[in-house]
């Protein structure tokens, strides 16, 4: 898979949150760990609904993300945060 688009929601201590373009599919793509001897990280990737990831891409094209845009992401990624949909 090539990344087409990357969108970085987050990035604190080293530790990245965003969304990536797959194909024509949308993801979650998180670290979820990082290894502070050895510097290795662990992400996990999850597939996004269409729904959601139009509601991301419509927020992602604003230059400055208000309290309820970031509250709205929270509620895009816990909804698509499902066991069978992760990728590891």
């Amino acid at each position: 898979m090539i990344i087409t688009q990357l969108y970085i929601l987050d990035w604190y201590n080293d530790i990245i949150r965003s969304v990536t373009l797959f194909e024509n599919d949308m993801y979650i793509f998180n670290c979820i760990h990082k290894d502070v001897n050895n510097g290795e990280k662990t992400y996990y990737s999850v597939k996004i609904d269409e729904i959601s990831s139009q509601k991301i891409r419509n927020v992602m094209k604003k230059k400055k993300l208000t309290t309820g845009d970031w509250n709205s992401i929270n509620l895009i990624f816990e909804k698509n945060d499902i066991d069978d949909h992760v990728f590891y």
